[in-house]
């Protein structure tokens, strides 16, 4: 299922080594049953066998997700989880488990895999019992070190690997997964068969862990005989009756674990060990830049971490992931965390994590609305757990929790959870460091009040921002009726959505005013400002407004800041709209989704498709075009509103939206009855259902409604210079080619943009490669 990079199970990368037969077992058990736990000790390898499951086998289960739970480490997050690994977008206010239901009723078969559940037992097992009830074409396969416990739950034990010969040379499926490790460690084989003995004792002794053969394989390839592991290892009698007398109820497994990871530990060198205790505190993945922030000093020199991290990855106690990033095994990590905690530093180790999230979170607010801007937005989606680990860390002591507020606060600002489809999650969480920071009234309770309200605004809930509103004006007049600006931002956004004021204009100016007046560190929010000042020109204001959204365009494009030019394309196909050339409207919004398809971004591609339909109705009726035309709009309607209601969004909910949707319903009414209109409707919110990414990319190849929709409805000249476009000629070089003036080539261009309901050089080229795509180049 798309949407999941970030949770996706360890992949194949190594060889398969055992349990064909117990995989073969598993795929006809989840054939025949709708959850199946796999259980067993740390380190067996079942998140190993359920990634090989989905390699081999996952065509069977229609869709397949995977949920890494060893990240989550706070309670009420499985749901969200869950929803991420979906690939849902949830901007509502409604419950998480509703949307689940309602995302996974519709997408047919679905196998959703639960790895790590151990730890979350009781939240999973209540979540997984509701869900298989609920959803009829689910099927759930989960990972735990325990049963979940849950009615209708098939248990696969997860055995270790076998340590009695069961191939030709042989060897047990245990020794054949240690040869394969030594090869790949750079271990010469022969040389450790010399003492047969003693790696046959040591395969023993792992008790057939995969991960204990791992490090095992690690250290025969750093060049430690057999024998001399063995001495190290305790003369590998660990599981001798005495050592069983001594502690007597400890799983066998468990105590190797334990003890391989014991003894890993006392390989390395003072420095390895202090700094694979200090990274245990990251969740999820991390990087480089944050362990020498996070992890140098205390005997630590910054400049020798990168070579530490290498050498634990070396040791395979670290995991070097995509991206330049890194990640440990949940057993390591665990281990980790308890020689922390006895080495007296997490204190400052945890202070030290939450300083460099909360520098981070900063920089991407302050840094909003400039050609950083992506660039910080992809690395807060990298790293999102970490901020999470932090605000939850922040949120268990009084004296920590302003910075978590204020890490949360910025995340807000600079407009993440938007950018990823997760509004809900971040207003909770913002809601929630609120209520415990009680902040006395003043300036900083009523610019995060006022943050909450637009959000609420935003996703459609006119009610909840309205009281929203109501609370910040009592708070701004109990502090004295001093301004603040992003009480006054709120106020003309609410003007705007809520009341469709003609109010909403002067109030947005009046907030671009003030932010500009705060210093460069508003200067995202002075963007934000002007962006909904050149909406309000467009919904509420006049032709004369159409300015608000030309200087917004040129602004945008000179702060460099993709993601703000991409809505500010939005905003200027407003104006056009709403004043009767909707041809140009056209243009401006299939633009904007352009750039927001490619930004990957979960919330403008909401509005742009929805502007996209208006702008495509309301040309069909200008042209007088047939019922052809008009389905394909209603289509794109149909398509647009159910990529909403899965994101628990209501565009519908803003007034002036929900004025331009009634005139496209009505005007499409009129050419088609009221079956014709459902059966468009409803394709297009199929083919949303099936999969958005496939919706939108149909989206943005759609044309302007015209007489002459395609290529061959274009003149010689024009075809010739839309081609040239497409393949990156500039208009100076388009001229020496055709042998005409550059003059005459700018005329064929503006041309070219009125035929094609363009407005931009980029646009045409995307229009001409969707044309090629589909043959309607060739001419004859």
């Amino acid at each position: 299922m798309r949407g999941a990079g970030r949770n996706q199970l360890a992949s194949g990368l190594t060889s398969f080594v055992g349990r064909d037969g117990l995989l073969a077992d598993l795929h006809d058990l989840l054939c025949r049953s709708r959850l199946v736990t796999l259980v067993g000790p740390g380190g067996v390898g079942k998140s190993r066998l359920a990634a090989e499951l989905k390699r081999r086998h996952g065509g069977s289960f229609g869709a397949v997700a995977v949920v890494r739970l060893v990240e989550v480490a706070e309670a009420g997050a499985v749901e969200r989880e869950m929803a991420a690994a979906l690939g849902m977008v949830d901007h509502s206010a409604r419950p998480a488990y509703e949307g689940l239901v309602e995302h996974l009723r519709s997408r047919g078969e679905v196998l959703v895999i639960l790895d790590n559940c151990e730890h979350l037992w009781e939240e999973v097992g209540e979540l997984v019992s509701g869900l298989i009830e609920d959803v009829p074409s689910l099927r759930i396969m989960a990972t735990s070190r325990s049963y979940l416990g849950v009615a209708g739950e098939h248990l696969v034990q997860v055995p270790p690997l076998s340590l009695t010969a069961v191939d030709q040379s042989g060897h047990s499926e245990a020794m054949t997964l240690l040869v394969d490790r030594m090869r790949a460690a750079g271990c010469v084989v022969t040389d450790a068969f010399a003492d047969e003995e003693s790696l046959a004792e040591l395969v023993r002794w792992s008790a057939g862990l995969p991960l204990v053969l791992e490090l095992i394989a690690v250290r025969l390839g750093s060049g430690l005989s057999p024998a001399k592991i063995l001495e190290r290892l305790g003369g590998g009698r660990l599981l001798s009756a005495a050592n069983a007398r001594s502690s007597r109820g400890v799983q066998p497994h468990h105590k190797t674990l334990h003890h391989v990871l014991d003894w890993s530990w006392n390989l390395c060198t003072p420095a390895q060990q202090v700094l694979l205790a200090r990274i245990s505190v990251f969740g999820g993945s991390f990087d480089l830049d944050a362990v020498e922030a996070v992890c140098s000093g205390g005997g630590i020199e910054r400049e020798d971490v990168v070579d530490l991290m290498g050498e634990l990855v070396q040791q395979s106690l670290v995991a070097a992931a995509s991206g330049g990033r890194y990640r440990q095994l949940q057993p390591i990590r665990e281990y980790g965390l308890r020689r922390l905690a006895a080495s007296g530093e997490e204190p400052r180790i945890r202070a030290a994590h939450c300083t460099y999230f909360r520098q981070m979170a900063e920089a991407a607010a302050t840094s909003w609305f400039s050609p950083d801007e992506v660039r910080w937005l992809n690395q807060i989606r990298s790293d999102l757990h970490n901020f999470r680990a932090a605000v939850n860390h922040c949120a268990t002591a009084p004296e920590t929790v302003p910075v978590g507020l204020e890490i949360q606060f910025n995340l807000t600002r600079a407009r993440a959870w938007f950018f990823f489809g997760m509004l809900n999650d971040g207003n909770e969480l913002l809601h929630r460091m609120l209520t415990l920071a009680d902040l006395p009234v003043g300036p900083e309770r009523i610019g995060v009040t006022a943050l909450l309200g637009f959000n609420l605004l935003c996703r459609g809930d006119q009610a909840g921002a309205t009281k929203c509103l109501q609370l910040c004006r009592e708070l701004a007049r109990q502090a004295g009726g001093h301004e603040v600006p992003p009480l006054t931002f709120f106020a003309g956004s609410h003007a705007l959505f809520a009341d469709e004021s003609e109010q909403a204009v002067p109030l947005l100016k009046q907030a671009c005013a003030q932010f500009a007046a705060a210093g460069p560190g508003f200067r995202g929010e002075h963007a934000m400002a002007e962006l909904l000042a050149a909406i309000a020109g467009g919904l509420v204001g006049t032709p004369a407004d159409a300015q608000l959204a030309d200087q917004n365009l040129v602004n945008a494009e000179a702060s460099g800041a993709e993601w703000a030019i991409s809505w500010a394309l939005w905003a200027k196909g407003l104006t056009p709209l709403v004043h009767g050339d909707p041809r140009t409207a056209f243009g401006y919004m299939r633009e904007a989704l352009s750039r927001q398809i490619t930004l990957r971004e979960k919330w403008g591609t909401l509005w742009s498709v929805e502007g996209m339909s208006w702008a495509m109705a309301s040309l069909i009726t200008l042209l007088q075009l047939d019922d052809t035309a008009a389905r394909q709009a209603v289509e794109l309607q149909g398509g647009a509103e159910q990529l909403q209601k899965d994101s628990g969004i209501t565009i519908g909910g803003l007034a002036p939206m929900r004025r331009l949707r009634d005139q496209a319903r009505k005007s499409m009414l009129a050419l088609l009855d009221e079956a014709d209109y459902a059966a468009a409707y409803e394709r297009g919110a199929a083919l949303a259902r099936g999969n958005s990414e496939d919706f939108l990319a149909h989206a943005l190849k759609l044309g302007v409604p015209t007489t002459e929709s395609s290529i061959d409805g274009l003149s010689k000249r024009q075809l010739e210079v839309a081609l040239l476009i497409a393949d990156g000629h500039t208009t100076k070089e388009i001229a020496a080619k055709l042998y005409l003036s550059t003059r005459t080539i700018e005329g064929v261009i503006q041309s070219l943009f009125a035929k094609l309901g363009v407005t931009r050089r980029a646009a045409v080229a995307a229009w001409v490669t969707a044309q090629r795509s589909h043959g309607s180049h060739q001419r004859t």
